[in-house]
């Protein structure tokens, strides 16, 4: 009912505290799910293959002022934790660029509200590329400190053409890409490429090679456009009522191992700062890659402390002979 919805509005729809790198720097990060009213590329559940980000979205407009206290929702768990919050990621269902699914009005208030935050280095927004704007992302940055960053995040998901167009549904060509990245060199804005490590259609060695390859492509995208850039790899995990949950179901899609995840970071961590999202944003109902009984919390630990150290040797000390090891 109505009062439902009006008190959902005002609650994120998930946080979560994790380690992230800020110029070389392990820094603590805040990740905040907006709830709003869904991506506007995935109505009638026409949009991307894997995602169901739709479970959290809510049917009544969504104010301004509910949206704030979302944020500051958020806010307060960390202070009662007593943590410094250096990175502030603004994740939505959609994009942040959208006046659709977020009004200027909170693009403004929010950004604000967050220069006021001594401690916070960097924030991050992501959209579909089709929605990035010079103009608004040189307003966003404006109205944030002239010493905090603003990255843009976009779900590139993976290089190759087929799949990311045919199999994922994604609906953005390379050349759409290019031209977002060249948006953020001039607004002075870092860019943030999400890439899948899982993609369906791929055995495990090919989902390997085809996230090394993609994070090369992006990495020389964004040289070419000379715009700094972090790597983001998400491990595919099932969401409900998806075409990849489908295929999970009838056996036809394998989630990957861990130790694949390990391997993808083997291949690219000498490209510069990557970062591997480890949370399914309440979703997946455990069905996420894992190791094995023995290896799958201290493989999980690892790449939660890589994310902020950077460090690939933490991974020479986890030995599991239960597990095939690439």
């Amino acid at each position: 009912n109505y009062q439902e919805q009006r008190e959902l509005a005002q609650t994120p729809a998930f946080v979560a505290q994790t380690n992230a790198n800020i110029n070389g720097r392990k820094v603590q990060r805040l990740m905040i799910v907006l709830r709003t009213n869904g991506c506007s590329y995935d109505k009638e559940k026409k949009g991307c293959t894997m995602c169901d980000f739709r479970k959290h979205a809510i049917d009544i407009p969504v104010e301004t002022t509910w949206m704030m206290s979302q944020v500051e929702s958020a806010l307060a768990k960390v202070q009662s934790t007593k943590e410094q919050i250096e990175q502030i990621d603004l994740l939505t269902l959609g994009s942040f660029l959208y006046d659709g699914e977020i009004s200027p009005e909170f693009r403004h208030r929010i950004m604000k509200r967050i220069s006021q935050i001594p401690e916070v280095k960097k924030v991050v927004i992501e959209s579909r590329a089709t929605y990035v704007n010079l103009e608004r992302l040189v307003f966003i940055k404006q109205c944030l400190r002239k010493d905090q960053i603003l990255e843009l995040g976009i779900g590139v998901e993976t290089s190759n053409e087929y799949l990311r167009q045919e199999i994922l549904r994604k609906g953005m060509p390379w050349s759409t890409l290019e031209k977002a990245i060249e948006i953020c060199k001039n607004a002075d804005v870092h860019f943030q490429a999400y890439l899948l490590i899982g993609t369906q259609k791929l055995s495990e060695i090919k989902a390997i090679e085809d996230a090394v390859r993609s994070a090369e492509d992006v990495a020389d995208l964004c040289l070419k456009y000379s715009v700094p850039f972090k790597i983001a790899f998400e491990p595919v995990f099932i969401t409900k009522g998806t075409l990849l949950e489908e295929l999970y179901t009838k056996k036809e899609y394998k989630l990957i191992n861990l130790w694949s995840v390990v391997e993808v970071l083997r291949r690219t961590h000498h490209l510069g700062t990557i970062f591997v999202g480890m949370s399914d944003e309440g979703l997946s109902d455990g069905r996420i890659p894992e190791g094995c009984t023995l290896c799958t919390q201290q493989l999980r630990d690892a790449i939660e402390e890589f994310n902020g150290s950077q460090d690939i040797k933490i991974f020479d000390s986890i030995i599991c002979n239960q597990c095939t090891r690439w």
